[in-house]
């Protein structure tokens, strides 16, 4: 739980007596994450979520335990099925009660472009007793009823359509939601870059010196903001690669090249592409291509060595398309 929240049971006295179980789905532009736990205090203090440095969306559907109660200042009460929205740029600190939920979590440049106000998004409810929640509930409750079963083409294309439907389902939401928390923080330098990035996959000329000239920063400055991925180099890389798989294996419409895909993505080499691309997922554009053909693809995400929690390699390396 620690990559998305700290957590503190409330039905125990000593603060560390937690246990939750939950199963997670990468569906490789989102995760979706089965849990049962007690009623507990779930929060996201300014320091975690500058340290954590995540830009994701979270959809929160509480199906058992009664009321999922947030903390003062938060809107209303939640109750079974009703879905509630989460900025995990924001600070949080909610009070949920105990038993199953589902949650979904989508990168911010997944669902942002889709919303008329993604920055007033946190701390919004959709209720079970409106059509547009009991739609977007019953859709969330069915998406993690079948995820196990999902392709990896087949998962992509459900996010897409589910981040559509979120958006069409807060559009039809009445009346406006009441303010967030005062504790919401104005976003990171990094996370505004990172939009950016996402935007401008495409573009040939992204790379350090645009970005420093287009958000007025040094050289020196940006690789900070990216040192944990390796550099913005390494970021930009990583994330076009990522959008690569995607596209490789995509089986509507007819099937793009691999040299145009690599050439699209500004790698101007198709061999050098072919070899980081094996580094990176462990299988060749075409041998991957082969495998979502034969629906025998699993996540792009390679397990890294040594350990280390799953959740925090899945929530930095979700694909954006």
């Amino acid at each position: 739980m620690t990559p998305l929240v700290e957590a503190r049971a409330l039905i125990y006295k000593e603060p560390d007596a937690f246990f939750a179980c939950a199963t997670i789905y990468n569906l490789g532009a989102a995760l979706l994450i089965v849990t049962r736990s007690p009623r507990a205090r779930y929060g996201r203090g300014c320091f975690k979520v500058r340290r954590d440095d995540l830009d994701h969306f979270v959809f929160h559907l509480p199906l058992s335990g009664g009321s999922a109660l947030p903390s003062p200042g938060w809107p209303r009460r939640l109750k079974r099925l009703d879905v509630a929205a989460v900025d995990l740029a924001r600070p949080l600190d909610v009070i949920l009660g105990a038993g199953a939920g589902v949650s979904l979590v989508l990168p911010r440049a997944r669902l942002a472009p889709l919303l008329e106000d993604p920055d007033g998004l946190h701390g919004r409810h959709l209720l079970a007793t409106t059509p547009a929640g009991a739609i977007f509930g019953r859709h969330l409750l069915t998406l993690a009823r079948v995820a196990a079963a999902l392709r990896v083409d087949e998962a992509l294309a459900h996010v897409e359509a589910t981040a559509r439907l979120a958006a069409t389902c807060l559009a039809a939401r009445s009346p406006p939601a009441a303010a967030a928390p005062a504790a919401s923080a104005p976003y990171d330098p990094a996370q505004r870059i990172r939009a950016h990035i996402e935007a401008n996959l495409r573009d040939p000329r992204l790379n350090p010196r645009m970005l420093a000239d287009a958000f007025h920063i040094s050289r020196s400055q940006l690789y900070r903001l990216f040192e944990r991925a390796g550099g913005v180099d390494r970021h930009i890389r990583d994330r076009r690669l990522n959008l690569a798989f995607e596209l490789v294996g995509r089986r509507d419409g007819a099937p793009q090249r691999i040299g145009d895909i690599a050439f699209s993505l500004g790698f101007t080499n198709e061999a050098h592409f072919s070899h980081i691309f094996r580094e990176r997922f462990g299988l060749s554009p075409r041998a991957a291509r082969a495998a979502a053909r034969r629906g025998a693809a699993e996540s792009p995400i390679r397990a890294a060595g040594g350990g280390g929690n799953p959740l925090a390699r899945w929530l930095h390396e979700l694909i954006i398309a």
